[in-house]
């Protein structure tokens, strides 16, 4: 089974050949999401279609293997092209091992291929009869056919190997706010006002001033305390 070097690496894998190795018994079926397959090796929730990313499937053997054997694997697409996967670890207690999956886009879709091989456990009166050519060696094969969908899209679970950790940072900014429409409104704001004074105060009256010939009141309306009153609006345009 290939060896993962780097996570963040695209994984590489060579083509195994081993529908080509000679052995005493050749089981074969069909993988689904579903299903079990195969009595030697018990693969099950193997992805029905399998899809381009990352997907898993269960391998848990049985009694009718030798222990201690490593049991070969091999994913093929139609073309035999070899597709990258890898064994998850587990604790030794635990006897299902799941297999990871990597499939980088490239493939094609059609019918693939999973290849196992093991060997038989001579020791067990359920197995047939080891011819001697077939002792201490590889002698029993699985091969399931699946199908690789690339246009479909991968609907997998998240599988953590290790509990996930969150680190959270508060980011304090201004923010701008955009306003609804580009087109500009204007708000006028009106009131009054009273003002008392001459043209020393830039104000000036025609004939608004109660001039009656006498001292207190020029005709230059330079007193500022002069009886003149006038009223203006205020009007100012804002952007909204």
């Amino acid at each position: 089974m290939p060896i993962i070097k780097n996570i963040l690496r695209r994984g590489i894998i060579k083509n195994q050949n081993l529908e080509r190795f000679d052995v005493l018994i050749d089981e074969q079926g069909a993988l689904g999401e579903n299903m079990v397959a195969s009595q030697y090796f018990n693969v099950t929730d193997f992805p029905a279609p399998l899809t381009l990313g990352n997907s898993i499937f269960t391998l848990e053997g049985s009694n009718l293997l030798k222990p201690g054997v490593e049991v070969k694997t091999e994913i093929l697409d139609k073309n035999n092209n070899p597709i990258y996967h890898y064994p998850v670890r587990k604790p030794d207690n635990q006897r299902q091992t799941r297999v990871a999956i990597e499939a980088y886009p490239g493939f094609q879709t059609g019918i693939g291929k999973l290849v196992l091989l093991a060997e038989l456990d001579p020791n067990n009166p359920n197995n047939p009869l080891i011819p001697d050519e077939f002792k201490d060696t590889y002698n029993v094969r699985f091969v399931g056919t699946f199908r690789l969908d690339v246009s479909l899209r991968n609907t997998e679970e998240i599988i953590f190997q290790k509990p996930p950790k969150l680190n959270v940072r508060e980011e304090v900014r201004g923010n701008v706010e955009i306003p609804a429409s580009d087109t500009e409104s204007i708000l006028s704001i009106t009131g009054s006002g009273t003002f008392n004074g001459g043209s020393i105060a830039g104000f000036s009256g025609d004939g608004g001033g109660a001039g009656n010939g006498d001292d207190d009141d020029k005709d230059d309306d330079t007193d500022f305390n002069d009886d003149y009153s006038y009223s203006t609006n205020v009007g100012a345009g804002v952007r909204s």
